[in-house]
């Protein structure tokens, strides 16, 4: 099973809270894929950093210190996402992976699409006399 980082936790919490409400371990143990016992460790550990308000059996909330940390790893993830499409051509299906874990893409797909870029949808650019030029990509 793969371990998840303190950073997928409070995405986790953070994509699940809604105005403050409180996140239940099982909620977060569906979204990340974790057994709840897990889930439980990790809050503990997290609550003890300051990251999230951790009450057993009734459930969990960000901190102030928390919301920033979350709200920073979104952005992050979705500039990377941006970066990966706009950049290197990665199709948005491929980009966007499972929601809590960092975007990874295989080297081979990079250069498959460096060597084979996406064609643009553009007209041809109009030159004298009717002749037409291509867009190089």
């Amino acid at each position: 099973m793969e371990q998840k980082s303190t950073q997928d936790y409070l995405k986790a919490v953070y994509s699940l809270a809604r105005n403050g409400d409180l996140v239940s371990t099982t909620e977060i143990s569906h979204k990340l894929g974790i057994a709840p016992a897990s889930v439980t460790e990790m809050l503990k550990k997290l609550s003890e950093e300051g990251f999230i308000k951790y009450s057993p059996y009734h459930g969990s909330t960000l901190t102030e210190k928390g919301l920033h940390e979350a709200q920073r790893v979104a952005r992050k993830h979705r500039l990377l996402e941006k970066f990966l499409s706009d950049v290197l051509n990665i199709g948005k299906d491929k980009v966007h992976t499972q929601p809590n874990s960092n975007p990874r893409i295989k080297g081979r797909q990079v250069w498959q699409n460096q060597l084979h870029p996406r064609r643009t949808q553009s007209p041809p650019t109009p030159l004298r006399h009717g002749a037409h030029a291509r867009h190089k990509n």
